[in-house]
């Protein structure tokens, strides 16, 4: 690895689906209550808003959730999905609206509205895609509201937003903005490589001498609100991407120094040469054999979850042999995540490796 990268901090959000940046938004009516639950269908953490029982629901009736965290982070929103639920469906609705943190008054644009369902429906907004974001928007709302005539609040009237995901728009390695190519929420290892390039989270890097290679694990958390160092999500990246190594090369210039994120050639035996003796050493064993692993992470609510990850060694056979378990830092991992890491920790110890000699 590298040694030159920034250690210095900075908030950096590429993907969350944390439900602790929601806040209830200033639009909200006052007998729109607003809280957290479970869905009813998945028991996945949900945002619920449900009109009061007993109140009259006008036809400008709605309660609103709203998200600062990418905005206080300084960065634009990429893409916005979230899963709808009702208990009431006619003359209700269920939004996706955005806004520009600027316009501190005011509840943005629609993006995407649906009839509320009785059973679940994708809300997805996105840049240069479906339901388009206007450039600059950083602040999304999600919304629940009275779309037909005036009415009474009953027991069924709520309404549950689940599996949130926000995607902040990402930089290419020179700074310039990518404002198309957001059809997924998750982010790639790369793609992460390149946004920190491109926003200066590592600092000499000559991008004519900048090698990034294409990566294809799927990261579904990377969130740190509080901030982080460019070298530790660096480190972080290889939870997903094990055969991937970083650095910097010599012969550094004005433009500053080349920079590497590759993958591993494994067309030619890689060895770690002691400088003292120049003897060879190959690292293992076979009992570094694994074919069980439990991952833990934190939920959308900030709840810690484990996920038990197994998969076949023949060498094995019918043991069970446990690898040491990892939990993933707040901020940077989702079940599918968990699952991604945990089967990947176990590929890597499925097969004998040559014992340690000189």
């Amino acid at each position: 690895m590298g040694t030159l990268a920034s250690d210095s901090s900075r908030p950096y959000i590429l993907v969350t689906n944390d439900l602790g940046g929601w806040q209830r938004y200033r639009t909200s009516k006052p007998n729109a209550t607003t809280g957290t639950d479970e869905d009813p269908t998945t028991a996945e953490p949900c945002l619920q808003v449900s009109a009061d029982e007993g109140k009259t629901v006008g036809t400008t009736w709605w309660g609103d959730w709203a998200n600062e965290t990418l905005a206080d982070a300084g960065m634009i929103l990429g893409r916005i999905r979230a899963r709808a639920l009702a208990g009431v469906t006619t003359g209700w609705q269920m939004s996706i609206r955005t806004k520009p943190s600027a316009v501190v008054f005011g509840d943005g644009t629609a993006r995407r509205t649906i009839t509320a369902p009785a059973t679940q429906a994708w809300l997805i907004s996105e840049r240069g895609g479906s339901n388009p974001i206007t450039d600059g928007d950083d602040v999304p709302i999600l919304r629940a509201a009275r779309s037909g005539s005036a009415t009474t609040g009953v027991e069924a009237a709520w309404f549950d937003f689940s599996e949130i995901y926000l995607t902040a728009e990402r930089l290419g390695i020179d700074g310039t903005r990518i404002q198309t190519g957001y059809g997924t929420s998750a982010v790639l290892p790369h793609q992460v490589v390149a946004d920190m390039v491109g926003r200066g989270m590592l600092p000499m890097v000559d991008v004519d001498r900048c090698v990034i290679d294409e990566s294809t694990a799927e990261i579904w958390q990377l969130a740190s609100p509080e901030g982080i160092s460019g070298s530790s999500v660096l480190d972080m990246l290889q939870l997903w991407e094990s055969d991937f190594h970083w650095g910097y090369g010599p012969s550094g210039s004005v433009s500053g120094y080349p920079f590497w994120y590759r993958r591993w050639d494994d067309t030619n035996p890689v060895y770690e040469l002691d400088d003292a003796t120049d003897q060879v050493q190959i690292e293992g064993s076979g009992d570094d054999l694994c074919n069980r692993i439990v991952v833990g992470y934190t939920d959308a609510q900030g709840r810690a979850r484990t996920e038990t990850v197994t998969s076949v060694v023949p060498a094995l056979g019918s043991r069970v042999r446990d690898a040491e378990p990892l939990t993933l830092p707040a901020g940077y991992g989702t079940q599918l995540d968990a699952q991604l890491i945990g089967t990947q920790l176990l590929a890597s110890k499925a097969h004998p490796h040559w014992p340690a000699r000189q």
